[in-house]
């Protein structure tokens, strides 16, 4: 049988032994200090110059002087020396120089007890923790409090495709979900069985833009400045094609106020707007200029933002054809044309190596350009697509003329052909 007790080494008292009360005070002593452990400090590697008996300290790392060789025991003052006990691991004291409590590892050390339990068991109040609920409660309500000035709750997720949100769930069974699933753009999002959730709002990070996928429904009236950045500004025109009058009924203006109108009459050179009598303003294109006549549509509705100067006013893509083919104006000014097919272009005069059409095609495009230096491209159309090419090039800001070419005198050819320019 050992002298001494597996655990805190407390000797035992021996059959017959002599003295048996030193026996049973030595063992008094160490229970003194090791229960309820508590020591002045634990990173001192030189004792105290005047120490009191029973002071206890975690000896620090590279002890010297009479701690040397005891880096991480429990030193305790007593009879006029240190005596030095060797920590197991688990073991825990409290340290008064830091008000917290440390738990002994074998390989690091004393370390920070406040939380150990919860590292690898979790917590479950009034119900069961498991290895993915690691916090588990149970209750009418929790209360995140604040100790003197702000709180905040954080949920940190480890890349961008990883989630980190709220989960609200029916007989646990997913129903709405915020935060960031999948992306760093905050959504919520929801869903009628937990299988399948629909994005109903997403935040850009990177503008702070505020995406509604699937639309807006309001059964009351949007107002004020706030109601006008959302773009909720639906306002009832009147005036003239180039001063147009607007009202809605606000009070001031401020830059990002947005404004939507519809009107019959399109203008024809710059114009300005006045809303609610706040005075008219000149508008301008998304490129900065004086607006070109025809730049307001009329089946269609206009958006005006206001900049802190003017109404800045976007434009729909403008579709339009006729006899002379297809074309599309932009709001930045660029403008693009496109030829019907032109049938039975027939290079077969000899050009040296080469052959052309004999005479120049013409194409009136159906939109006026605003110069004539614009781009005209062509190529073939149809089958025998490979056989032949085009030359083509402006002549006016309504005509361009083209020439038709291919390796070898054929006939039956067909081409289309594409304007690049501008309208304003």
């Amino acid at each position: 049988m050992s002298d001494t007790s597996p655990i805190l080494s407390l000797p035992y008292i021996q059959p017959a032994q002599a003295q048996k009360h030193v026996t049973h005070n030595e063992a008094l002593r160490l229970l003194d200090i090791l229960v309820q452990l508590v020591v002045l400090s634990r990173d001192q590697i030189v004792p105290p110059a005047v120490p009191a008996a029973g002071d206890c300290h975690i000896v620090g790392a590279a002890a010297t002087g009479p701690w040397v060789g005891q880096d991480r025991a429990i030193a305790f003052y007593e009879a006029g020396g240190w005596q030095f006990l060797v920590p197991k691991p688990g073991w825990r004291a409290h340290v008064l120089a830091e008000n917290r409590p440390v738990v002994f590892d074998t390989v690091a050390g004393w370390q920070d007890g406040s939380n150990a339990a919860f590292l690898t068991l979790g917590v479950g109040v009034n119900a069961t923790a498991d290895t993915t609920n690691r916090l588990t409660v149970a209750a009418t309500a929790t209360l995140l409090n604040h100790a003197g000035a702000g709180h905040q709750l954080k949920i940190n997720k480890a890349t961008v495709t990883d989630t980190a949100s709220l989960l609200f769930q029916t007989g646990f069974s997913g129903r709405a979900e915020m935060g960031l699933a999948g992306d760093d753009a905050f959504a919520i999002k929801v869903s009628p069985s937990g299988t399948g959730f629909v994005t109903a709002l997403a935040v850009e990070p990177a503008t702070g833009r505020v995406q509604m996928p699937q639309g807006l429904t309001l059964t009351g009236t949007l107002t004020g400045t706030a109601a006008a950045r959302l773009g909720g500004l639906r306002a009832t025109r009147a005036g003239t094609a180039n001063a147009i009058t607007l009202a809605y009924g606000l009070s001031a203006l401020s830059a990002g106020i947005q404004v939507r109108f519809t009107t019959t009459t399109t203008n024809t050179g710059a114009t300005t707007i006045n809303l609610d009598g706040l005075g008219a303003i000149a508008c301008r294109t998304v490129t900065g200029v004086a607006l070109p006549s025809g730049y307001i549509r009329t089946v269609v509705e206009t958006v005006a933002t206001y900049d802190g100067t003017f109404w800045v006013l976007d434009r729909l893509v403008e579709n339009g054809s006729n006899a002379n083919g297809t074309f599309k104006r932009f709001a930045d000014g660029d403008l693009v044309c496109t030829s019907p097919v032109f049938s039975s272009q027939d290079p077969t005069i000899a050009a040296g190596s080469i052959f052309r059409t004999a005479a120049l095609g013409s194409w009136t495009l159906p939109a006026t350009a605003l110069d004539a230096n614009g781009l005209v491209i062509g190529g073939p159309a149809g089958a025998n697509a490979s056989t032949h090419w085009v030359n083509g090039r402006m002549t006016s800001t309504t005509n361009a003329e083209f020439t038709v070419f291919a390796p070898a005198s054929i006939t039956g050819r067909a081409i289309r052909l594409k304007s690049e320019n501008r309208w304003y």
